[in-house]
C-alpha cells in the first residue's frame, strides 16, 4: 500500500504502468479498488494513479475535509506532491464533481489535459458555480424571476424596501405554499420562509385595535418539514416548472438521492446484489461512515457541477449509464446544453447502471482508450450516443 502525507493525515493511493499520467477518482460508493481492472488495461501505455478521497478507503478520516472543496484541495495537493505537470483526469460520481471543480480552479486548470466525468451529478441547482474565492462563503440569495403561470409551486421575489418590499408569487394552493415554506425552513432560509403566505400562517387583517401582539398558535400541529429535494422533485413530476433560482434556494437534489446517508444501504439499492462485484464493493463501502456521505452531500448546496462543466475549456467527455438509478439521467435541457458545447462529447451506455468500468469492462476500456488517443473527442462514439437517441 502506498501513502503520502497531506496536512496531518495520510492519503492512500496506488500507481501502475509507465507513460503519460492518468488520474482516477472514485464515486461515493467505493474506493480506488474498483479501478484495478482499468489500471491493468491502461498500464502498457499510461501511468495510472488512483487515490482514496478523505473518508474513503484507507485515506484519513478528516471530517473538516469531507466537503467537495476539501476533496478538491486533496487532489491539488496530491498532484503537486507526485510531481505531475499535466495529466488526463477521469472521475466517477463524487470523483467527477471533484475533478470538474479542480479543472475550473485557476491554479489547477493548466494541469488538466483532458477530462472524463462518469455518472456526474448533473443538476442545474446552484445559483452560481463555486470558485476558489467563494468556497467558504455563504452563497447569497439571488432574486427569483416572477412566475407567469399560477401553476408553478414556487415563490418569486423582487428587490426593494417599504412599499416595494419583496412580494410573493402565490402557488396554486395552501398545501403547496406550506410545503414550500417548510422546505425553505429545512434549507435554513428563515427569511424566505417568513415571507411565504399561507392560510395557516396568515389571517384576514382585523381592525388595528383588535390585532393581537403575536400571531395565534395554529390549531393543528405543523406538518413535518419536507426535504427540499423531495419538494422540488414533486413539482417536477407534476409537470410544473419551478421559477428560475428556486431550485438553488430550496433544493439540494443530491441530498434526496442519498436517503439516510448510509453507504451500505445505497449500495444495496443501486448495485445488482447478485453481481460478482457486489461483495468487493461492499467491503470497501463498509469503510465509509454516514458522516462522510452527509458532509459531502451538504457541500453541494452551493455547487453546480453542471454549470462548471459548461465552463471547462479542455476536451471533455461525459459518460452516463442509461440505467443508472443513483446519478439518474439528467433532464434533456441539461443534456442539450452540454452536447452543444465545443470540445465536448456526451455518450450514454445502454444497459449500464452506475459502474460501467465493472459492468462492461471490455466496452468501457475500448471507449476509454479511444478517449485517450482520439484527437477530437467529438469524434468519439459508443454505438449509442445521446444525439442519436433523440431522433
Amino acid at each position: 500500500m502506498s501513502a503520502i502525507s497531506i496536512g496531518s493525515d495520510l492519503v492512500h493511493y496506488e500507481v501502475l504502468g509507465r507513460g503519460k499520467p492518468v488520474v482516477l477518482l472514485h464515486s461515493w460508493l467505493g474506493s480506488w479498488r474498483y479501478w484495478i481492472p482499468t489500471m491493468q488495461q491502461l498500464s502498457v501505455k499510461y501511468r495510472t494513479y488512483a487515490l482514496d478521497l478523505w473518508g474513503f478507503g484507507d485515506s484519513g478520516k478528516n471530517y473538516p475535509q469531507y466537503s467537495l472543496e476539501g476533496q478538491t484541495e486533496l487532489l491539488r495537493d496530491f498532484v503537486n506532491k507526485m510531481g505531475i505537470p499535466k495529466a488526463v483526469f477521469i472521475g466517477h460520481g463524487l470523483g467527477a464533481a471533484v475533478m470538474t471543480h479542480f479543472a475550473n480552479d485557476p491554479e489547477c486548470r493548466s494541469i488538466v489535459h483532458r477530462l472524463m466525468v462518469i455518472a456526474p451529478p448533473l443538476f442545474d441547482m446552484a445559483p452560481r458555480p463555486l470558485t476558489s474565492n467563494t468556497a467558504q462563503q455563504k452563497s447569497p440569495i439571488p432574486a427569483i424571476a416572477p412566475v407567469a403561470s399560477n401553476e408553478a409551486v414556487t415563490a418569486g421575489m423582487s428587490s426593494g424596501s417599504g412599499a416595494d418590499a419583496p412580494t410573493l408569487i402565490r402557488p396554486t394552493s395552501d398545501i403547496d405554499r406550506e410545503k414550500l415554506r417548510q422546505a425553505a425552513l429545512a434549507a435554513g432560509l428563515d427569511g424566505l420562509a417568513s415571507r411565504i403566505k399561507t392560510n395557516t400562517t396568515t389571517a384576514t387583517p382585523a381592525p388595528a385595535a383588535t390585532i393581537p401582539a403575536t400571531p395565534a398558535a395554529p390549531s393543528v400541529p405543523s406538518p413535518t418539514p419536507a426535504a427540499p429535494a423531495a419538494a422540488i422533485e414533486e413539482t417536477r413530476l407534476s409537470g410544473q416548472t419551478p421559477a428560475k433560482g428556486t431550485q438553488a434556494l430550496l433544493s439540494n437534489p443530491i441530498a434526496g438521492l442519498m436517503g439516510d446517508m448510509n453507504p451500505l444501504n445505497l449500495l444495496k439499492v443501486h448495485v445488482d446484489n447478485s453481481s460478482s462485484d457486489y461483495e468487493k464493493l461492499k467491503a470497501e463501502v463498509a469503510k465509509v461512515k454516514a458522516d462522510v456521505i452527509a458532509a459531502s452531500t451538504d457541500s453541494f448546496k452551493h455547487i453546480n457541477t453542471f454549470r462548471e462543466l459548461l465552463q471547462i475549456a479542455v476536451p471533455t467527455v461525459a459518460l452516463l449509464g442509461e440505467g443508472d438509478t443513483f446519478m439518474k439521467m439528467p433532464e434533456e435541457s441539461v443534456l442539450s446544453q452540454l452536447s452543444a458545447r465545443q470540445q465536448f462529447n456526451l455518450t450514454v451506455m445502454d444497459g449500464i447502471r452506475h459502474f460501467p468500468m465493472l459492468e462492461d469492462p471490455a466496452k468501457f476500456t475500448r471507449f476509454l482508450r479511444d478517449f485517450l488517443e482520439t484527437p477530437d473527442v467529438a469524434d468519439l462514439a459508443m454505438k449509442e450516443e445521446w444525439r442519436r437517441r433523440t431522433r
